[in-house]
């Protein structure tokens, strides 16, 4: 198996900032972008003055200018569909999607809840006292958390109010290659590598092998398929996650409230900086909702033995530390 080595890596940075004073990257596609908004609310019953209602708010952000039309309108696409679904793919204005989003918010809303509300105050509820119970709010809010040289990160943040104890809200990351238009995913950036050919990938996989609680790790449910490489990938997130919360024994780790199914998922929702990679956790995933969500980051020399040797991952990787 092949080894990546990553300070060569460091080095032709390090003499390309020398060299040049200040590494230039050149964003592709020459992107600009803009946000729409759209704030609705409906009443669940039309003919009910102060009754409950669904509020809806929304700001998109979508490609405004790019080098060509093509190149826009994919990227557009591609956001739609990650902020709305399938459902909306090919709706490349913000306007049109926003619209028909809310009419489909509003269309549910009614849908699901007009008939048990309706019972409920023919039994002879109170509209107040049962009120709350049918008030329904959304928010969602995209950004560009990252766009330079070929990669761009996509945000998409939400929040919703069903009418329970608490709204729950959520984070998704989208990770896109610019030069070839596809998603950057887990097996983008690593490579597989296999038990028993790397003294130093052994390593990684049988990290907690002499844990005791080892067997609670050991069935590991992932994003990803379970893999010599996405082990190595969870031995690393637990350790990181044990030292960010300056715990020395998984039993710690688990007693403040993570992991407390035994499970540590190598997620593919993550991000990617100077810093390393960031796998976002959302809440319950890994934790309670009281902790909320939980990001873990792994230093790019922590996986020198794992990452990809593709063109195309080293390009990325390298322009991240420019």
């Amino acid at each position: 198996m092949k080894k990546i080595v990553w300070m060569p890596l460091m080095a032709a940075v390090c003499c390309a900032l020398w060299a040049c004073g200040e590494a230039k990257v050149t964003n592709v596609g020459n992107l600009s972008f803009e946000k729409s908004n759209l704030q609705e609310e409906t009443p669940l019953l039309t003919d009910l003055e102060n009754g409950p209602a669904c509020t809806l708010n929304l700001e998109i952000t979508l490609v405004d200018k790019a080098d060509s039309e093509g190149m826009k309108d994919s990227l557009n696409n591609l956001f739609v569909t990650y902020t709305f679904g399938e459902d909306y793919k090919g709706l490349q204005s913000a306007d049109k999607a926003m619209k028909e989003y809310a009419n489909g918010y509003a269309m549910d809303y009614r849908n699901e809840l007009t008939n048990s509300f309706k019972e409920e105050i023919d039994g002879g509820g109170n509209v107040e006292d049962v009120k709350n119970y049918y008030t329904y709010s959304k928010e969602l809010k995209t950004s560009v958390k990252h766009y330079a040289g070929r990669l761009l990160t996509y945000q998409v943040d939400s929040w919703g109010f069903m009418g329970g104890a608490h709204g729950m809200y959520s984070t998704q990351f989208f990770n896109i290659d610019l030069e070839t238009m596809t998603m950057i995913r887990l097996k983008t950036l690593f490579q597989e590598v296999k038990e028993g050919e790397d003294p130093e990938v052994d390593k990684l996989i049988n990290m907690f092998a002499d844990d005791q609680t080892d067997a609670m790790w050991a069935t590991e449910e992932s994003d990803a398929p379970s893999t010599p490489t996405t082990k190595a990938l969870s031995n690393l997130l637990k350790k990181q996650l044990m030292a960010d919360n300056k715990c020395t024994t998984m039993e710690d780790l688990q007693s403040q409230g993570y992991c407390s199914d035994g499970k540590l998922p190598v997620t593919e929702n993550f991000f990617l900086s100077k810093a390393g990679i960031t796998f976002h956790y959302e809440p319950y995933e890994i934790a309670p909702y009281c902790i909320g969500e939980v990001e873990i980051t792994l230093a790019w020399d922590s996986l020198t033995d794992l990452l990809s040797e593709d063109d195309n991952t080293q390009d990325i990787l390298g322009e991240l530390l420019r």
